[in-house]
């Protein structure tokens, strides 16, 4: 009961542990997913306001002329860009069409010759500042370049140092002329963001761990993170993270082609389920203890009343037949108390069959004392036999003999069946006998197939048949009388049939009444069961023919 009781606990605390795990991941995820969706659309608006202010500032007229002015003029000149103006341009286009300014930390215009006019900064370039030839030789620049006049975010500031960049990264567009084929190059346009604009797309808690990489390799370095206490300020990559067990969640910007992605630590996401772990531990302790309790009680409520009925059949076997133990009234108490009840009548069958062997071997001994007086009416008709032949009586002669072998066919050793030849054999002397009896009035005719001869038939089962007939069908009749005993063998059946040509039967429901007839049906019935047939015909004046069938058995040993 123990077993039965606790592994199915613990598998049931198992699996229900799984089964919360698994939910609380697909929770988690879920709603990640569906926050990293929200801040991925929040995203795409403020980099869609940055790539606006680019076309904005290109499509100014003021400055599209004085970039292509600039782009025009003699290696040597001065140029003709105007700091001042193109400045305070930028900031009018800003303003006039609402550019969230909040988000941008500076915007740099870069003219042909690498003189730059900025807002929200000096005019420096800074690490270029002095050396501006080296932008045209960096990667930014190529894929800037590459890109043919489309915007391209970087995730760094392309005019700082990586350590002075780490709060800003950089949009930059390659300014081409709109209205000239092919596009002539007018200068660079470089827009500084602010990395917090992303905290500002982040609701708050412990468990908003936000981290942006610059492009959707798991190993490739972050770039950006706003990280609770459980993960730590040194991120260094995701797959770092996932390593460590961190429940990672990412969706990429079709935009920038950035991947932002949600870090929730094992001890977050598995608080709940380690609360259902430690509550399943906790019942199925409980639960495991009262079961042991209880099954040690119940144990020994079972085994102390198993130990006595064990005892009580130990002393049944040494011949003890009365038992005083009391048991309840439950199912052990029952099976004790029926033991008590059939050790106390098996005694008393014991006494019976004691008993019951002293009358049988009474009764043998009568049996034996009883052959004495066939064989004393075996030779008392025998002497009557020579008697008769003595004094020539032919008649009583015949009488005696058929009588003889008659008694003799008729106790058959006392076996149940004979062979029908035997039974035939038995009714030619009884038709013998009754033929000097009554002067020869009765005609004997027999017709039985060759192969029934030699099988066994119930005794003494077509002899009443044909005394039946003689007494009352033949003897009430004027003149002669003729009895038929007809025999088949059909389908490993025997088929007999006695008919008569006496007075018939003028009441059928008399047939059953006579004692040789009913003993008949009876035994057919008994000894053959319901394959066989017993069946009467009659008609008054003309005879009666009787039907007997049944199937036939191996035979007995005739020696």
């Amino acid at each position: 009961m123990i077993p039965l009781t606790v592994i199915p606990l613990v598998l049931l605390g198992f699996i229900s542990f799984n089964i919360a795990k698994s939910t609380l991941i697909d929770k988690h995820v879920e709603t990640n997913q569906d926050y990293l969706q929200s801040t991925n659309e929040l995203a795409e608006l403020m980099f869609e306001n940055v790539i606006r202010l680019h076309r904005l500032i290109l499509g100014n007229p003021s400055i599209q002329e004085e970039l292509r002015l600039s782009a025009q003029s003699d290696l040597g000149e001065e140029g003709v860009i105007s700091e001042g103006d193109q400045s305070f341009h930028i900031q009018r286009i800003m303003s006039q069409y609402f550019i969230d300014q909040n988000n941008i930390s500076s915007v740099c215009l870069l003219d042909n010759r690498l003189r730059a006019v900025c807002y929200g900064r000096s005019n420096n370039i800074g690490r270029y500042e002095g050396k501006s030839y080296e932008i045209i030789d960096s990667d930014w620049y190529q894929k800037i370049v590459d890109a043919d006049g489309k915007e391209i975010f970087f995730h760094y500031n392309v005019l700082e140092d990586t350590g002075d960049s780490i709060h800003t990264f950089s949009s930059v567009k390659l300014l081409l002329d709109p209205n000239n084929f092919p596009h002539q190059r007018l200068g660079i346009l470089i827009v500084n963001l602010k990395k917090d604009m992303f905290a500002k797309m982040l609701p708050r808690g412990p468990n908003s761990n936000f981290i942006v990489q610059h492009d959707n390799n798991a190993k490739s370095p972050v770039f950006y993170s706003r990280s609770s206490t459980d993960i730590g300020d040194d991120i260094q990559s995701l797959e770092k993270l996932n390593d460590n067990g961190y429940l990672i969640t990412r969706i990429r910007n079709q935009t920038t082609g950035w991947t932002f992605a949600t870090a929730v630590a094992p001890d977050v996401f598995f608080k709940e389920t380690n609360e259902i772990s430690g509550l399943t531990i906790t019942i199925v302790l409980v639960i495991s203890i009262v079961s042991i309790l209880l099954s040690l009680i119940l144990s020994k409520s079972i085994t102390q009343p198993l130990k006595k009925i064990r005892k009580m059949m130990l002393d049944w076997a040494k011949g003890k037949s009365t038992f005083d133990d009391k048991f309840s009234n439950d199912e052990i108490g029952t099976i004790a108390n029926t033991f008590k009840t059939v050790s106390k009548e098996n005694d008393e069958l014991n006494k019976r069959v004691t008993a019951l062997q002293v009358k049988e071997r009474e009764a043998e001994l009568q049996i034996l004392q009883s052959q004495i007086n066939p064989h004393f009416l075996y030779n008392t008709l025998d002497s009557i036999y020579w008697m008769a032949m003595i004094d020539g009586n032919d008649k009583i002669a015949q009488m005696s003999i058929s009588l003889s072998e008659s008694f003799k066919l008729a106790l058959n050793r006392g076996k149940e069946t004979m062979p029908i030849e035997k039974e035939l054999e038995h009714i030619k002397h009884y038709i013998n006998i009754q033929n000097i009896r009554y002067g020869d009035r009765f005609e004997f005719i027999k017709d039985i197939d060759h192969d029934l001869l030699d099988k066994d038939i119930l005794k003494l089962l077509l002899q009443p048949l044909i005394e039946n007939a003689v007494y009352h069908g033949i003897e009430p009749k004027v003149g002669k009388g003729t009895v038929k005993v007809t025999g088949r063998l059909i389908d490993n059946s025997a088929i007999f049939t006695v008919c008569d040509n006496g007075v018939g039967i003028k009441d059928m429901d008399r047939v059953n009444q006579g004692f040789g007839m009913r003993n008949v049906r009876e035994r057919l019935k008994l000894y053959y069961g319901s394959a066989s047939m017993f069946k009467v015909e009659s008609e008054e004046n003309k005879g009666t023919k009787i039907t007997i069938r049944f199937p036939l058995k191996g035979g007995e040993d005739r020696a």
